[in-house]
């Protein structure tokens, strides 16, 4: 999901952009021309992070009711997750950094093996659900143990 849309720019340009375009993106105040990437990240992230808590929230209440109403679609398990997260199945993802988690997924049945080491053709299947999920535009989230106590190294919702 794509995230705000941040406009640097003087007051001047911000107002042509609005005029011409009729949206209101968040503006970070100031010519960005001498910044770098990073000094621009950091005046950027106090007005976009509200945005993505508020998300976070969202995809934590969606998860918890789901447990309750459709447990189906509240996954918890690698083995439900991944093949899910391959096909786009997974609406909204919850991972929390741990090491590799090593392992392979059978094409054809979607079948998980996870391996206590890497094995040749093996993939950390955390990294391959997120790479999935942000692949189909979905969203990906910290997993907060304060949040989701009963996950593993990944939670998600799913699409039914």
């Amino acid at each position: 999901a794509p995230g705000p849309l941040v406009l640097a720019s003087t007051e001047e340009l911000f107002g042509l952009y609005t005029a011409a375009t009729g949206e209101r993106p968040l503006h970070l105040h100031g010519t960005p021309d001498f910044l770098s990437p990073a000094e621009l990240h950091r005046r950027a992230w106090p007005l976009v992070q509200p945005c993505f808590l508020q998300a976070e929230r969202k995809a934590t209440a969606t998860y918890e009711q789901l447990l309750h109403t459709q447990p189906a679609l509240a996954a918890a398990t690698v083995r439900e997750i991944v093949p899910a997260a391959l096909v786009g199945r997974v609406k909204y993802l919850f991972v929390t950094p741990a090491p590799p988690l090593w392992g392979y997924v059978n094409p054809d049945s979607g079948h998980v093996s996870i391996h206590e080491t890497g094995l040749p053709g093996d993939r950390d299947l955390v990294d391959l659900a997120v790479e999935a999920v942000l692949r189909h535009q979905h969203a990906v989230f910290p997993l907060r143990a304060e949040v989701l106590p009963a996950a593993g190294p990944m939670a998600a919702v799913l699409y039914g």
